[in-house]
This record gives C-alpha cells, structure tokens and sequence, in this order.
C-alpha cells in the first residue's frame, strides 16, 4: 500500500515538474530521400565518423547498403556495428562503445528497431559517463550530460523507441532503464 502511494506522489510530482523541463522535438526526416538529408545533416555538422548500430538481419538489405552508400557521397565516413541483439545486453552495448572508440567515432545513427535504438543509447549514455556502469545509471535523471549526436532511424513501427528519452538494457536477468532528457541528442 505504501508502495502505491509513493509511486501515485511520485508520478504526480513528476507531471508538474514536467511542464518546467524544456523538451526538443526531434526533426523528422521523411519521405525517400531522409538517408540523403541524414548525410547531409552529418556534413553540416562536421562530424567526421558515424557508428551504425544496427543487427544483422537489417544490416543485409537493400535499405542499409542504400544507408551506406548516401553516407559514402558525403563527407562522414561510417564504421558499422552490426551485433546488436534483441533486448541489448549490458555486454552487448559495452561491444558498440568499444567498436565506437575503435573506429575514432563522433557521431551514433542508430538504424533498426528498438533494439538497435537502445543500444546506440546506451552507447551514448556511457559516452556522456565514461566512469559509471550502465546500472549506476539506471533510473531517472543518472545520465546527467549529453556529449555524442545520436540520430536514430527507425526501421519498424514497433516499440516507438525513438521517439523517447529511454532506453531498456538487459543486465542478467533484470532490464535497466536510463532515462535522462539531456543524455541523447536526436536528430
């Protein structure tokens, strides 16, 4: 009974404080030339090198090589993560940030679905906290600071995890929430 409480005040509190935040609305890149205009975002920006997270299944279709090749007629040059498992895993992301760190990246563009999203947030995340775990983070407000662009392309209409501040990673058997409005910088 005290628990619901807690979590009823908690909620409430968290509505009013809500209003006072300010929120930045991602832009939307529609339509069949979004990879192009995603390019040339990158450009504008001079972000040199973009980690692609995504997994395999998507990583081999047409949509990606397309993906890959707008980014290639660019100035930013891509390295590719394509070990992305469904429900990330705490290891499964700490891989991405070391391919991150390998291939000299400034830039994430996270490309599939929610999962995909999920890690290149993750990977964010532990970009802006280079010195806390992803389960020191977990909860409201514990990523505190956002450093690396993420642009996520979303390639389902399933989770809608895009369009959130979260992101849900798997640690054994218990899912992680880091949730912080400044941690992920979308495009």
């Amino acid at each position: 009974m005290h628990n619901k409480l807690y979590c009823r005040v908690f909620q409430k509190v968290l509505k009013f404080a809500a209003v006072f935040m300010t929120w930045r609305e991602p832009t939307l890149l529609a339509g069949g030339d979004g990879a192009t205009k995603l390019a040339e975002i990158l450009a504008r920006l001079r972000l040199k090198k973009a980690l692609v997270v995504t997994d395999k299944t998507i990583a081999g279709l047409e949509i990606t090589r397309q993906l890959l090749a707008d980014l290639n007629n660019g100035t930013t040059e891509y390295a590719l993560f394509d070990e992305t498992v469904p429900n990330p895993t705490v290891e499964n992301i700490e891989k991405a940030l070391a391919a991150y760190k390998a291939g000299g990246c400034d830039a994430l563009i996270a490309f599939g679905g929610g999962s995909s999203i999920d890690c290149a947030k993750g990977v964010a995340a532990r970009l802006a906290n280079p010195k806390k775990t992803l389960p020191q983070m977990r909860g409201l407000l514990k990523v505190g600071k956002r450093k690396t662009p993420l642009f996520a392309v979303p390639t389902s209409a399933g989770s809608g995890s895009e369009a959130t501040v979260a992101a849900v990673i798997t640690d054994g058997a218990i899912k992680i929430v880091c949730n912080n409005k400044k941690a992920y910088h979308e495009y």
